[in-house]
C-alpha cells in the first residue's frame, strides 16, 4: 500500500509540473526593455531585434495578402497594454533547436513580473496554439486554450465574429460609392495633382511612424492604384479606429515616389 501511495505522490508532483505555468528564474531570463509591439505576437526589443512569441498566433491586422483580421486589433492592445516600453524577461525554450524563426524573429517566453504572457494570450482568447515549432507546455497552452474556447472568449466568439464580419462588408460597400456627393475614388487622386478633394476609401492598411499616421486604400501600399492618406501622428489618439473602416479625408494631393499622398486636414469615419 505505502508503494502504491509514494507512486502516486510521486506521479502527482511530476503532474504539477507539466500543467502549472513555468516560474521565472533571474538567472534563465534575458532582460530587456520593449521599444515597440508590433502585433498580438511580435514585438522589438531595445536591440531591435523582433521576438516572436512562443506557442501563440494570434489574428494578422493586415498586410499586402489580407485584410485585418477578427479580434487582430484587441490582441495587440492588450500586450501594448502589458509590456509596451516596459523592463521584460524573456526565455528561450530548451525544446526548441533554433534560436529564431525563418523570419530572423527570436523565440522567446514572455514575462512580466509574475505574468506569463504566451499563457494569458490564450486564456483570454486572443489567439491560438502555435504548433508549428515543438516546446515544452503544449499540453498546458492547449488545455488553457480550451477554456478559452468553451467560455467563448475573444477569437473564440463566434457570434461576434460574424457580427463584425457583417460590418467589414458593409464598410466595403460605403467605401464602394466613391465618386458620390463630391468625393473621389481613390483610384483617380492621380488626376487631381497638386488639388484640394475629399476622397472616400476604405482603410486596408495601417502603419505608424514618428511623424505622421498612414492609411492606405490597397493591401499593397505599392499599388498604382494605392492612395496614402497622412495623418500627423500628434493628432490621432488610435490609429486603428480607422482599420478596416470606410472614411472620408479632405486635403491636397501631393506626389511621392511617384505615387499619390493626401495629407488630410479633415477625416471621418463614414457609419
Amino acid at each position: 500500500m505505502s508503494n502504491i501511495f509514494s507512486a502516486y505522490l510521486l506521479w502527482s508532483v511530476l503532474f504539477s509540473f507539466l500543467i502549472l505555468p513555468p516560474s521565472v528564474h533571474a538567472e534563465d531570463c534575458e532582460y530587456h526593455r520593449v521599444r515597440w509591439v508590433i502585433d498580438g505576437d511580435t514585438l522589438v526589443i531595445d536591440t531591435g531585434q523582433k521576438v516572436r512569441l512562443i506557442g501563440v498566433d494570434t489574428p494578422e491586422k493586415g498586410d499586402y495578402r489580407r485584410d485585418v483580421e477578427y479580434y487582430a486589433i484587441e490582441a495587440m492592445s492588450f500586450l501594448r497594454e502589458a509590456v509596451d516600453g516596459k523592463r521584460v524577461c524573456l526565455k528561450r525554450d530548451p525544446l526548441q533547436k533554433h534560436n529564431k524563426d525563418h523570419y530572423g524573429r527570436l523565440l522567446r517566453y514572455l514575462y512580466i513580473g509574475d505574468r506569463f504572457i504566451n499563457l494569458e494570450l490564450l486564456q483570454k482568447g486572443y489567439g491560438y496554439v502555435f504548433t508549428s515549432y515543438p516546446f515544452s507546455y503544449i499540453e498546458l497552452f492547449r488545455a488553457k486554450e480550451k477554456e478559452a474556447r468553451a467560455k467563448a472568449l475573444g477569437v473564440w466568439n463566434i457570434q461576434k465574429k460574424c457580427q463584425w464580419q457583417r460590418k467589414l462588408i458593409e464598410q466595403m460597400r460605403l467605401a464602394d460609392t466613391c465618386g458620390t456627393e463630391n468625393t473621389i475614388c481613390p483610384w483617380q487622386a492621380m488626376k487631381f495633382l497638386g488639388k484640394k478633394v475629399r476622397v472616400r476609401m476604405f482603410v486596408h492598411r495601417v502603419m505608424e511612424g514618428r511623424e505622421y499616421i498612414f492609411l492606405d486604400s490597397e493591401r499593397d501600399y505599392r499599388s498604382s492604384l494605392n492612395l496614402r492618406v497622412l495623418i500627423p501622428a500628434g493628432k490621432v489618439s488610435d490609429p486603428y479606429e480607422y482599420l478596416g473602416r470606410a472614411i472620408e479625408a479632405e486635403g491636397r494631393v501631393e506626389l511621392y515616389k511617384e505615387r499619390p499622398e493626401l495629407r488630410a486636414e479633415k477625416i471621418r469615419l463614414i457609419r
